[in-house]
């Protein structure tokens, strides 16, 4: 047998990610028109190029995947709060606004509260979600759900799961050490599944 080649690096960068994105995109809308292998291959070619990955976003998943991937091995909670600590740090340094604009992710949810306004989650990488709250008493002061009729709504409620959007917004500033808000109830939460909490500014489906 031959030598054993090294593991390629290129499968640790958002590159990689991003190439990921684009061809379960195309899979799944390949799927949608009840084609396979040379129908996707068709729509491949026609394909608009890739999406360009803001630098921004490339830092942040970077930030959290590494954080994800030690946290899987950690023995206890102790050590995992540690590993927060250490990824709160680095978010703090990547982000140097928290306001962030042009961000790639695929729809996560689609949906609303008791009274109307709209709940939105996108993720941006595996176990790894930008959303607005979901309940009245929780955003209270942030506002992000979308109010019904406002321009973002209406796009909001036109998207289904799974679709690739671009998309603007603002994240918060964590407490009792977070470097941005998270929803999370639990450490475990916090580091392995973030889902971090933003008010969305635009959305574009792509």
């Amino acid at each position: 047998m031959g030598e054993k080649k090294p593991r390629n690096p290129f499968y640790k960068s958002w590159g990689f990610w991003a190439i990921l994105v684009v061809l379960g995109f195309l899979a799944n809308q390949g799927e949608k028109s009840g084609g396979s292998g040379p129908a996707v291959a068709q729509q491949a070619k026609s394909a608009q190029p890739a999406p360009v990955i803001p630098e921004t976003q490339q830092k942040f998943l970077e930030v959290v995947a590494s954080a994800q991937k030690e946290a899987r091995g950690a023995a206890n909670d102790m050590q995992r709060g540690g590993i927060k600590a250490a990824r709160d740090q680095q978010l703090c340094a990547v982000m140097k606004s928290r306001t962030v604009t042009g961000w790639i992710g695929r729809v996560k949810l689609v949906d609303a509260n008791s009274d109307g306004k709209g709940v939105f989650s996108v993720e941006l990488a595996e176990d790894v979600r930008v959303k607005t709250w979901n309940n009245a008493f929780s955003d209270m002061s942030e506002k992000t759900m979308f109010e019904p009729g406002s321009a973002i709504f209406n796009t909001a409620a036109g998207l289904k799961k799974g679709q690739l959007i671009r998309f603007s917004g603002t994240f918060f500033r964590g407490t009792e050490g977070d470097c941005l808000r998270e929803a999370s109830l639990t450490l475990s939460g916090k580091v392995q599944d973030p889902e971090f909490i933003m008010r969305f500014s635009s959305i574009e489906p792509l």
